[in-house]
C-alpha cells in the first residue's frame, strides 16, 4: 500500500473516533481536500500516487535510469525494475538511461507518458553490446584477394580502395585480419591487422599487395668444351661451360614473357634451344638447351672436328696424317707447298708437295752433299761433285768441298789402287811387304799371298 493510502487510512480512523464532522487542516477549520490558504469549505481527498517501472533485457555491466530528470536508478542485472518515487495520477513520466553500460548501448521503449490512475510497468529497457566496423585500404592490387576477418567473415576485393567486412566486431574484442586468397601471380601483405576493438571503427588495416617475379632456367647438356652464353629477353645474360642446370640471374615478373635464345657457342657446335619461351606464371624449370656437333662434324675427344679435313683426325677420330701431310676428303695427302720451306720435318718441296728425301728424286736434298749422292745416306759422288767428307767421294778424294779424280799421292786407296797410293797395275809404285794386293804384280817382292804382299 502507498503512503498516501495509508495517511487516508488513518485519518478517516481519526474522524470516526473523535465523531468529528470534518478531518483536515488549515486555521482550525474542518475541510475534506486541499485547499489554498484560508478556505472554509469541506477538505479535499489525498493525491493518489502510482509506481513507474519495467523491464530490462541484455545487460552487461551497470546502467543508469532517470524518470523525470531525477530518480536515478542503477541497474546491474537484468529482469524487473521499479523507481523509487511514486508519480501521481495525470502527471507526467519520462524514462531515460543516465548512464549507459560499459562497452554496450540501452534503448528506452514505452518511456514516456501520462499516468492514468495505475502503475506503468511496460518501460522496456533493452541493451545490446556496441559492435563496430573493421576495415582499411588495398593499394596495388592486380586481380582479386580475399580477406578474411577472425576466421569467418570473408571479404572480396578486386580494386585498391578502402574497404570494410560486412560483420561488425563487438567493443572490447578482437580481429584479426588475413589474406584467405592471393591475386593469381601476386603476393599481399597486411599490417595493422590484428588488435582490440575500441569504441569506433577500424579503419586502418593496410593490405599491400606486390607482383611476383620468378626465375626462368632449365638444363644445358651435350657441352664438351668451350663456353655457350645464353640470353633471356635479350638482356639477362648468362655464361655456362658445364653441363647441368642454370637459372638465370634477374627473375621475370609473373604474367611477363620470357624468350631464351644461344647467344654465342663453341665452333661447330649447335645449340638449339627447346622449351624457351612462354609466359611467366611460376619458376620456370623446363628450358632445354641441347649442344650437337653440326652437320658435317663429328664429335672427337669433346672437340667437334671435320674428319674430311682435320689432320688429326682424318677420316676418323685419332686418325693423324705425317708430317707434310694435309687430310683432304678423309684421307691424307701430301701438302701442298711452294718452295721446301713450306715443309717441315727435312721434307723438301717436289711438284708442289712436301715429300721425304730420296737418293733418286733428282734433287739435292735431305744429308746429300749433291743431287741424289754423298751425305752417307745415298751413293758416293762423282769427281767433281761436292762434298764434305772424303767418304762423299767415289774417288775418297775431297778437296775444297769437290770430288777429286784418284791419284798416285794423294794419300787415299782409289782408283784400281790395292792400297794407299800402290799397287793396281797401273802409274802407282807397287806396294810394300804387309801391304794389300791382288795378284804378285801389285807388289815390290813380286809376291801376293792371301792378299798381302811378302
Amino acid at each position: 500500500m502507498s503512503v498516501s493510502k495509508k495517511l487516508s487510512s488513518r485519518l478517516l480512523a481519526c474522524c470516526v473516533v473523535l465523531g468529528l464532522s470534518g478531518c483536515g487542516g488549515g486555521d482550525g477549520g474542518s475541510t475534506t481536500g486541499a485547499a489554498s490558504v484560508g478556505s472554509t469549505g469541506p477538505a479535499a481527498p489525498a493525491a493518489q500516487g502510482y509506481s513507474i517501472g519495467g523491464s530490462v533485457t541484455g545487460l552487461s555491466g551497470t546502467l543508469v535510469l532517470q524518470n523525470n530528470a531525477g530518480d536515478d536508478l542503477a541497474i546491474g542485472a537484468n529482469g524487473t525494475f521499479t523507481f523509487a518515487t511514486s508519480v501521481s495520477n495525470g502527471a507526467a513520466y519520462h524514462v531515460i538511461v543516465s548512464t549507459q553500460p560499459a562497452t554496450q548501448t540501452c534503448t528506452v521503449t514505452n518511456g514516456a507518458g501520462t499516468v492514468s490512475a495505475a502503475n506503468v510497468g511496460n518501460v522496456s529497457v533493452v541493451c545490446a553490446t556496441n559492435a563496430f566496423k573493421v576495415g582499411g585500404s588495398v593499394s596495388g592490387l592486380n586481380g582479386t584477394v580475399v580477406l578474411q576477418n577472425n576466421g569467418t567473415d570473408s571479404l572480396s576485393r578486386s580494386a585498391n580502395g578502402a574497404f570494410a567486412f560486412a560483420t561488425p566486431v563487438a567493443e572490447g574484442g578482437g580481429f584479426s585480419v588475413t589474406v584467405q586468397t592471393n591475386p593469381a601471380g601476386q603476393s599481399c601483405s597486411i599490417a595493422n591487422g590484428a588488435g582490440t576493438m575500441g569504441a569506433g571503427d577500424v579503419s586502418t588495416v593496410a593490405v599491400t599487395c606486390t607482383t611476383n617475379a620468378y626465375t626462368v632456367g632449365g638444363t644445358l647438356s651435350g657441352l664438351g668444351s668451350g663456353t655457350v652464353v645464353l640470353k633471356n629477353n635479350g638482356g639477362d645474360s648468362l655464361s655456362r661451360s658445364v653441363n647441368g642446370a642454370f637459372t638465370f640471374p634477374s627473375a621475370v615478373a609473373y604474367g611477363n614473357p620470357y624468350v631464351v635464345t644461344v647467344s654465342s657457342q663453341p665452333a661447330n657446335l649447335s645449340c638449339p634451344v627447346v622449351n624457351g619461351s612462354g609466359t611467366v606464371s611460376g619458376n620456370v624449370t623446363n628450358v632445354s638447351v641441347s649442344c650437337s656437333c653440326a652437320s658435317g662434324y663429328s664429335a672427337c675427344s669433346g672437340a667437334c672436328v671435320d674428319t674430311a679435313t682435320d689432320s688429326n683426325n682424318c677420316g676418323g677420330c685419332g686418325v693423324v696424317c705425317p708430317a707434310n701431310f694435309a687430310c683432304s676428303s678423309g684421307g691424307c695427302v701430301a701438302a701442298a707447298c711452294t718452295t721446301t720451306a713450306d715443309c717441315t720435318g727435312g721434307d723438301v718441296c717436289l711438284g708442289g708437295t712436301c715429300q721425304a728425301p730420296t737418293c733418286t728424286d733428282g734433287v739435292r736434298d735431305g744429308q746429300e752433299t749433291d743431287v741424289d749422292c754423298g751425305g752417307g745416306t745415298c751413293t758416293t759422288c762423282a769427281v767433281g761433285q761436292h762434298c764434305a767428307a772424303p767418304g762423299d767421294c767415289g774417288s775418297g778424294v775431297c778437296t775444297s768441298g769437290i770430288c777429286q779424280g784418284p791419284t798416285c799421292f794423294d794419300g787415299v786407296k782409289n782408283g784400281v789402287e790395292t792400297d794407299v797410293d800402290c799397287g793396281g797395275g797401273g802409274s802407282c809404285q807397287k806396294c810394300a811387304a804387309g801391304q794389300t794386293c791382288l795378284v804378285s804384280s801389285d807388289c815390290q817382292s813380286g809376291v801376293c799371298t792371301a792378299g798381302f804382299c811378302h
